[in-house]
């Protein structure tokens, strides 16, 4: 009895073995099969941030550089970022965009140009020089202080103060 044990037990070592090996070769092709999928979303993941990157240097040129901005949200540039924070990057960075185009729009010099309604009249061409100058005073400050503001709001705000 012992010698069909001892076989009993070298047949279930063999078998053991056998499936030890099959699970070790499964364990294996299961993490490269992960590594690849990992990759493949770190690929899909890249095309849908280039897209994004590319519309908002399309939206706002003189703020955003897609090259640069790809270096930190591109996994294909060893950026490590997640979805999450490459989402709320972008919200900041547009965010900043928006504020840096509003602000930087054009202010003119302030000085009035002769109008037909003046009837050659130098007070009222004197009057819109000074909301004109208050104006520009008005919109600098402002803008200076990173608050957004237009020229024709400038211009309302300087009438109004003067007309007190």
């Amino acid at each position: 009895m012992s010698n069909t044990n001892d076989a009993e037990l070298e047949k279930y070592k063999l078998e053991l073995a056998k499936y030890q090996r099959s699970h070790g070769e499964a364990l294996k092709d299961m993490s490269a099969m992960h590594a690849r999928i990992q990759q493949l979303e770190r690929t899909n993941a890249d095309h849908a941030r280039r897209a994004k990157l590319s519309e908002l240097q399309t939206k706002y040129p003189h703020f955003v550089d897609a090259a640069d901005e790809g270096t930190r949200c591109l996994y294909s540039q060893k950026a490590s970022m997640t979805d999450a924070q490459f989402e709320s990057h972008i919200a900041s960075v547009e965010r900043y965009a928006q504020k840096a185009q509003q602000s930087s729009v054009y202010i003119p010099t302030g000085d009035a140009p002769k109008m037909e309604d003046d009837n050659g009249s130098p007070e009222k061409y004197a009057q819109r020089q000074k909301i004109n100058l208050r104006a520009v005073a008005i919109a600098t400050a402002k803008r200076n202080r990173g608050e957004a503001i237009d020229y024709e709001t400038a211009k309302q705000l300087a009438a109004q103060e003067l007309a007190s």
